[in-house]
C-alpha cells in the first residue's frame, strides 16, 4: 500500500527553512542538516497518515516507537536498525529543540519525574549526611546512585523495617558479580552509612550497618594507570583542531595533562574562572570545596581562547566546557570518556579512564623531583602522604636507591 504524503504546505516549508537556517548559524554542516530534515520529513509524513500531532509527538517515548516502525517497515534488523533508530532520534531531538527556540510550543522531551517511593527518605538523607556528616553535594550524588541500586533490588512490597542480615548479603552476592571489587566496597560504604541513617531515625530497630561486609582492598595493591608523557603529547597530537568539536577536547584534555585535573574538577570550570588580565586560573574542587588559584600557562591560555572564539555559547551559560550541538547543555563525564575513548583508541594508546592524565601529571612531576607539598596542593590532595603512591611509578628515581642483587 502507497503511503500518502502530506499535502504540501507553505507553513511546514517555512519552518523547515527556518529551523535550518538556525542550524547554519550554529554551525552545523550542510551534511548533517540535510539527514536532519530527512529524518524529520519521514516522521511528519509518518504522523500525517496517522493522524497525529506532529508537534505533540515529539517526545522521547514517542519518536522511538515511530523510529522503530519506520525502520523495521524499510525491513532493516539487527545494527542497522539500532543505528537508524538512534539517528532519527538524535534529528528529532534537534528538531524539538529548533522548535521551542523559535517559539512554537513542544512537549517535555522526557516525562516529568514524579517521584517513587523513596524519593522523600533520601532526601531527607541526604539533609543528615549535609549537616551532620558534612558530606559535599557532590560525593553524595555517588552515595544516593548507589543506595538507589539497593532499594531498587528490594522487592515492591518489602518495608524497610523487615530488612536483614540475609537480604543484604544477597544483593551484595548479586551484584558483586557484575563489578570490580573497589566498586562494591564504594556500595558497601554508602550501604553502610544509610542503615546507620536508617536506624537512628527509627526506621530499623537492629543497626544492620556492621552486617555489611565488603571487600578488603590495598591502598597499594596496584600503581595507578599512569601514561608516558610521550603517550599523552601523542593523543594531544590527534585531536583535529580545525572543528569546534577538536578545540574544545583539546583545550579540555590540555588542561587535564598540564595541571593534573580530574574530570569534576575540569567540568566544574567557569568563565568567570578565568582572569585573562591577571593571568590566573581558579579551581574549586568539587569533593572538597577547596579553592586553588593557579597561573594561566600560555598553552592552556591560547587553547581556551581559540574554543571560546568558535563556539557558540547561550547567554546563560557560564560554564566552561559545554557541548558544541544545540541546546549546547554543559559536558557530561559520559560525554567526556566516550571522547576520550575516541582519541586513545585512535593513537593505539591502551588504557581506561581519563584519570590516566592526572596519574601522569603526578608521575611526571615525581620523577621531576619536583617538592611533594607542592605537587600535592596542585593535585588538591587534603593529605600530603597521598603522593607517595606515584613514587612507585617514578622508575628513573627508585633506579638511584634499588640494591644490587646478591
Amino acid at each position: 500500500m502507497k503511503k500518502r504524503k502530506p499535502p504540501p504546505s507553505p507553513v511546514r516549508d517555512s519552518l523547515e527553512t527556518t529551523v535550518a537556517e538556525l542550524w547554519r548559524s550554529e554551525g552545523y554542516a550542510a551534511s548533517t542538516i540535510s539527514g536532519y530534515l530527512h529524518v524529520i520529513r519521514l516522521f511528519r509524513a509518518h504522523c500525517h497518515v496517522r493522524q497525529l500531532d506532529e508537534f505533540a509527538a515529539l517526545t522521547r517515548a514517542q519518536v522511538i516507537t515511530i523510529a522503530v516502525f519506520l525502520a523495521k517497515n524499510r525491513g532493516l534488523t539487527g545494527r542497522s536498525e539500532l543505528h537508524a533508530v538512534r539517528a532519527a532520534k538524535i534529528g528529532l531531538r534537534r528538531w524539538a529543540v529548533a522548535l521551542a527556540s523559535v517559539g512554537i510550543a513542544v512537549p517535555r522531551w522526557r516525562p516529568a519525574d514524579h517521584g517513587g517511593r523513596f524519593d522523600a527518605l533520601l532526601t531527607e538523607y541526604c539533609e543528615f549526611r549535609r549537616k551532620w556528616r558534612s558530606v559535599k553535594r557532590s560525593s553524595l550524588v555517588t552515595e544516593t546512585g548507589q543506595i538507589k541500586r539497593f532499594l531498587a533490588w528490594l522487592p515492591r512490597k518489602r518495608r524497610l523495617v523487615s530488612l536483614t542480615p540475609g537480604s543484604i548479603e544477597e544483593f551484595l552476592t548479586s551484584y558483586g558479580q557484575t563489578v570490580r571489587p573497589k566498586t562494591l566496597a564504594s556500595v558497601c560504604c554508602g550501604l553502610r552509612a544509610f542503615l546507620r541513617f536508617l536506624h537512628a531515625t527509627g526506621r530499623i530497630r537492629v543497626e544492620l550497618a556492621r552486617c555489611v561486609m565488603g571487600p578488603r582492598l590495598r591502598r597499594d595493591a596496584s600503581p595507578p594507570r599512569a601514561l608516558r608523557w610521550d603517550d599523552v603529547r601523542r593523543i594531544l597530537k590527534r585531536i583535529d583542531r580545525t572543528t569546534r568539536t577538536g578545540k574544545r577536547d583539546y583545550a579540555l584534555f590540555l588542561l587535564m595533562a598540564t595541571y593534573g585535573m580530574g574530570a569534576g574538577d575540569v567540568l566544574a570550570l567557569r568563565l568567570d574562572d578565568i582572569d585573562w588580565r591577571e593571568g590566573t586560573m581558579r579551581l574549586v574542587r568539587p569533593k572538597t570545596g577547596t579553592i586553588t588559584l593557579l597561573p594561566l600557562l600560555s598553552a592552556a591560555g591560547h587553547a581556551i581562547a581559540a574554543y571560546l572564539q568558535t563556539a557558540p555559547r547561550p547567554k546563560l551559560r557560564r560554564e566552561l566546557f559545554l557541548q558544541t550541538v544545540a541546546p549546547f547543555a554543559p559536558l557530561t563525564f559520559s560525554g567526556l570518556a566516550r571522547r576520550w575513548e575516541q582519541y586513545t583508541t585512535a593513537t593505539g594508546v591502551s588504557i581506561r579512564g581519563t584519570h590516566a592524565l592526572r596519574h601522569a601529571y603526578a608521575s611526571r612531576h615525581v620523577e621531576a623531583a619536583a617538592p611533594p607539598k607542592v605537587v600535592s596542593d596542585i593535585l588538591g590532595h587534603s593529605d600530603p602522604h597521598s603522593l607517595s603512591t606515584y613514587a612507585r611509578v617514578a622508575t628513573e628515581r627508585l633506579r638511584a636507591v634499588c640494591l644490587p642483587v646478591p
